[in-house]
């Protein structure tokens, strides 16, 4: 608690500080999903934010006017209000929140009292794996925003997109198994048909790759880039650099 009153103070840059300190501090213990998968016991729930407390206000206004309104359609109804809210009811509000997030981070405290040290660090360890998971989604699903070259249909995934077609079927486990066993049953001569195009559709994939890799690194998004690709690019980067200097003391040696 003591914590707790030295940052707050009377300011309102006080009271940021004060709920930055509080949320960070407190973040690491307030996620259900490492509970569940750690078996520990429940830990305190983080309060609602001012915008969330105030939607909950309006969600049986709401409901009583239009008993057919979707979660989303309330969501923008009540952003809507929020956006035309009075500063005081705002400031309210937010009042109400500092005051639950700071009881929040006390019990949290209490919390991790009855933890272990292993506890703790498989917590630790748990949570750093999951912002891991969540960069790598993120990171999967930029790249198909920024149109990353897919690699080209291997010749059994062109058989099987041509069965499936052909028999209007869709590829389930238990159809790709039996195409499967067809490919397998299948002639070199047979496959060939399959095998012929890939050679050339991989090199241009390769291509597309090297290409779009420059300009992911050009526009300074390198996480998005193979780590391969980095260490060619630093090493010629390197070497470029060692021909201009060399040509500069061979120019200077000449004058």
């Amino acid at each position: 608690m003591f914590t707790v009153r030295l940052l707050i103070g009377n300011s309102p840059v006080g009271k940021g500080r004060c709920l930055n300190f509080l949320q960070h501090s407190a973040n690491i213990f307030s996620s259900g999903d490492i509970d569940s998968k750690l078996n520990l016991p429940q830990r305190p729930k983080r309060p609602m934010s001012p915008f969330m407390m105030f939607m909950k206000e309006q969600r049986p206004h709401l409901l009583q006017e239009n008993p057919n309104i979707s979660s989303v359609e309330i969501a923008k109804i009540a952003g809507q209000k929020w956006r035309t809210l009075d500063s005081a009811a705002k400031e309210n509000l937010q009042k109400q929140y500092l005051e639950k997030i700071k009881e929040f981070a006390v019990s949290v405290e209490e919390y991790k009292k009855q933890l272990t040290d292993e506890q703790k660090e498989e917590i630790r360890r748990t949570s750093l794996e999951q912002k891991e998971e969540k960069r790598q989604k993120r990171i999967s699903r930029e790249k198909r925003v920024l149109g990353k070259p897919k690699k080209p249909v291997t010749a059994f995934g062109s058989f099987m997109k041509e069965q499936s077609a052909a028999r209007n079927m869709k590829p389930t486990k238990d159809i790709l198994k039996s195409l499967s066993q067809e490919w397998l049953a299948m002639s070199e001569e047979e496959k060939a048909v399959y095998k012929a195009a890939y050679p050339e559709a991989y090199k241009a994939y390769k291509m597309n790759l090297a290409k779009w890799e420059g300009e992911m690194i050009e526009k300074g998004k390198k996480e998005l880039v193979r780590k391969s690709t980095l260490m060619d690019s630093n090493a010629q980067s390197t070497q470029e650099s060692r021909k201009i200097s060399k040509k500069g003391k061979s120019e200077a040696l000449k004058e």
